[in-house]
């Protein structure tokens, strides 16, 4: 028989047994769209999961390292790191500036005590200060103005644009970036001598450039010369602090690839730092988020491999139904292939029905489910804080053409038995059934 004939044949079939066809494809649809709800969800708390990630780590390559002690501090062990091992001195950070595979290193300096004021306005922004020789290898950029930190200058994050407020009408007031360029910045530090009395000194500088939107707390800090935060920090305490034995608190390290970031993490943690980058989070996430992929997915994958059952049924009752027409189909010369195919040709037809109305039914309540979201994150108030995700299901480009083959190999795969019993009848024996 031709391959045209024998396509007729099976979908005359499904024509003829339509209805017991429709209940079976009703199954591969409810499999196939939990399968495509389920994925999407998943898709979904994935994307959003990965946009605060973002929003809130910063630069993928930036590796954060802290010392030893701090962590021991916070874990209350005594085991991490021994001697000098990590401590962020000068050596260390003279070290990790030769390695070629870094592109540029600083410490990072918070000031103990700080308020920000510009025109009676208060800025709500966190002073860092940070070697100017390394910030255009942080790969920093500008919105507006330069991208400078000398003497007396400073840079701000993109976010403290918003972040200044009027005291007297306790109101936020928003700059746009323009504006700001060439200001004076009034910086007051405090601290409070050994007999009790309070001492103020204040510092003025001249905002150089705001820096273009990087993701993280940098985006609502205040960046001041280091040289400048120290000496603030050195006056507030009271004594020197010595950086070569004593160290950083916090250090930046930006490696010239997302590979070599890895690498250099594994070292510093080995030598008793602690050090994590955005790309430590996102290898955490993807692997959690496979594991719930894969739960989500197999939940919806046993939901079709069901809906299989009701096909391999409905064709093995077909097999009864048409023993006559079987032998007869095979006395007139039809091969056990040709009946083989006509039978998975049907099981593969419900399958594929079935999964694309499955997958237009997915796609309909992933739609329905953003839509319902988006108006829940509305009525919250919620929906344009920073990360926020706009929806709560996904859909990507594969997952629709995955789905729909899935269910039609699981209609093939579901029709084998029917098909081999229905190519093993003999013809005589066949003819003669009633």
């Amino acid at each position: 028989m031709k391959t045209r004939d024998l396509l007729r044949l099976v979908l005359e079939n499904l024509n003829r047994l339509r209805f017991r066809a429709a209940f079976s494809a009703v199954g591969v649809v409810i499999g196939t769209t939990a399968v495509v709800v389920l994925i999407a969800l998943g898709m979904g708390l994935y994307e959003s999961s990965m946009a605060s990630v973002s929003a809130s780590v910063g630069s993928m390559n930036e590796i954060t390292v802290l010392p030893g002690a701090t962590i021991r501090a916070l874990a209350g062990s005594s085991g991490f790191g021994a001697g000098n091992e990590g401590v962020i001195h000068l050596a260390f950070l003279e070290e990790m500036r030769r390695r070629p595979d870094v592109l540029a290193v600083t410490p990072r300096v918070s000031l103990t005590s700080g308020a920000l004021t510009m025109r009676q306005l208060l800025l709500s922004a966190n002073p860092v200060g940070v070697d100017p020789a390394s910030i255009r290898g942080m790969g920093w950029t500008v919105q507006k103005g330069a991208l400078t930190l000398g003497r007396g200058s400073a840079l701000l994050g993109s976010k403290t644009l918003e972040s200044f407020v009027d005291p007297r009408r306790h109101e936020t007031v928003a700059f746009p970036a323009e504006d700001l360029i060439g200001q004076s910045l009034t910086l007051t530090v405090t601290r409070i001598t050994d007999e009790g009395k309070e001492q103020t000194r204040t510092v003025r500088l001249r905002i150089a450039g705001v820096l273009t939107e990087r993701g993280g707390q940098d985006d609502y800090a205040f960046f001041l010369p280091l040289s400048e935060a120290e000496s603030l920090n050195q006056w507030v305490s009271g004594r020197q602090i010595n950086r070569a034995r004593e160290g950083y608190e916090q250090a930046s390290i930006v490696p010239r690839s997302s590979e070599e970031s890895l690498a250099i993490e594994t070292q510093l943690l080995t030598r008793g730092f602690y050090a994590i980058s955005a790309g430590t989070y996102i290898k955490a996430f993807n692997m959690i988020f496979l594991m719930i992929q894969a739960v989500l997915g197999g939940v919806g994958g046993i939901a079709l491999l069901v809906a299989g059952v009701g096909i391999a049924n409905t064709l093995t009752m077909a097999i009864y139904e048409r023993t006559r027409e079987i032998g007869l189909m095979k006395a007139l010369g039809a091969s056990n292939r040709a009946v083989m195919f006509i039978f998975l040709g049907e099981a593969g037809a419900i399958g594929f029905l079935g999964g694309l109305g499955g997958v237009l039914l997915g796609l309909l309540l992933s739609g329905a489910a953003n839509i319902l979201y988006g108006l829940y994150l509305q009525s919250q108030g919620a929906a344009s804080a920073p990360g926020a995700a706009t929806s709560i299901t996904a859909v990507p480009l594969w997952l629709p053409i995955a789905a729909v083959l899935f269910a039609t190999v699981v209609g093939v795969l579901s029709g084998l038995y029917p098909a081999q019993r229905a190519a093993r009848l003999e013809p005589v024996v066949a003819l003669k059934y009633e």
